[in-house]
């Protein structure tokens, strides 16, 4: 069964949609494309022997994607290159106390749009893995009345890691927040 992204999970952050906030998903070099669409039929069948060209890749996409897929197949050969293409190091600009916020009602758009990919990439996990490398560097965040600052970032990288990782046994929240609390170990504490 394909994975479907949980746009109710978005529009609940958001509420309702609104205009994108300008962010591309990052340009993909044509050997990217193609490594990213020869990764696909991996996705679906765990069974099949991954090459380990693309573990290196230039490309943060193509680099999560392989490393995710190893890692569903062996995850103790794999578990740091995993983690270590899953990590968003924001933390001296939170010390610093800098944000860059969004309205709630762009969430959803902003997602949509950092996950928007070529026609040759058809899988929904895939374009999770481009939206988060599109948003990881980006220090967007939202301010909500209940549940107050959440990064998007983060939003899609659990979207993503849930679901390259669903059938499994792996916890993608616990995996997030182990990544997370790693990260902050090497930096003073975000402000709150």
């Amino acid at each position: 069964m394909p994975f479907i992204i949980p746009r109710t999970f978005i529009t609940a952050l958001a509420l309702c949609t609104g205009a994108a906030v300008a962010v591309q998903p990052p340009s993909q070099t044509e050997d990217a494309l193609i490594e990213l669409a020869a990764l696909q039929p991996f996705l679906h069948d765990d069974k099949l022997d991954m090459p380990e060209t693309t573990l290196q890749s230039g490309s943060c996409s193509v680099r999560l994607l392989s490393n995710a897929l190893h890692y569903r197949r062996n995850p103790d050969k794999y578990r740091n290159a995993f983690f270590a293409a899953l990590v968003i190091d924001d933390y001296a600009d939170r010390a610093a106390g800098r944000y860059d916020y969004i309205n709630p009602d762009e969430i959803a758009s902003t997602i949509d749009s950092a996950m928007s990919a070529p026609d040759e990439i058809t899988d929904n996990r895939t374009k999770a893995v481009i939206g988060f490398c599109a948003l990881k560097d980006k220090n967007l965040w939202v301010n909500t009345e209940k549940a107050g600052r959440i990064s998007l970032a983060r939003v899609v990288r659990g979207i993503a890691v849930s679901s390259l990782l669903e059938g499994t046994d792996e916890d993608a929240l616990a995996i997030t927040n182990a990544i997370d609390a790693h990260t902050a170990s090497g930096h003073g504490p975000p402000e709150q």
